[in-house]
């Protein structure tokens, strides 16, 4: 968000930061150095703590164009902010319209959230049944004579999943190798 932010006319930089117990915790940011984004989280702690707690886009207006400091919100909390530099002065329109894109930011964040939760490394055994040949663990187990066990499930690119099966029973010499 905040690399295609920075790249986008009319923008200088972007920058996001965590809600944390002691504050703001910066997360990323381009087209701004972190030292840089570290001072204007002190600098303008007011105007992200407004952010934060009307759930509303601040902007502060500077000589060399605005700041805009979005409220990143989930379904019911705001876990962040989103910091725009802008070149020109931020209007009723796009403070909506930055409103609206910190809320669809803080949907994306928690979806990926939820994802990360339902595949942390909680342990639930589930024992299934099924008689489809035409499934691959079915079919190995009936044609090896095996029991095969899921022992782990891992997100890797896009939407795949890499499932980790232990084979008990199964002879060393299988046809199928």
């Amino acid at each position: 968000v905040c690399d295609r932010l920075a790249d986008t006319e009319g923008f200088r930089f972007a920058w996001t930061a965590e809600r944390t117990g002691d504050g703001l915790t910066q997360s990323c940011g381009a087209g701004l150095g972190s030292e840089r984004i570290q001072a204007q989280l002190g600098e303008f702690a007011d105007d992200l703590g407004m952010a934060l707690e009307d759930h509303e886009t601040q902007v502060v207006e500077r000589s060399d164009g605005a700041l805009a400091f979005v409220p990143v919100t989930g379904d019911t909390t705001v876990s962040g902010v989103l910091a725009l530099g802008t070149e020109a002065p931020v209007d009723d329109t796009e403070r909506k319209l930055l409103t609206a894109l910190g809320a669809q930011v803080g949907h994306a964040v928690t979806a990926i959230e939820r994802k990360r939760l339902l595949l942390a490394d909680v342990v639930t055994e589930l024992e299934l049944d099924c008689s489809d040949a035409t499934a691959f663990t079915v079919g190995l187990s009936g044609e090896l004579d095996c029991s095969v066990d899921l022992s782990g499930v891992v997100p890797v690119r896009g939407q795949s999943l890499l499932y980790y099966l232990v084979v008990d029973r199964a002879p060393a010499a299988s046809p199928l190798a």
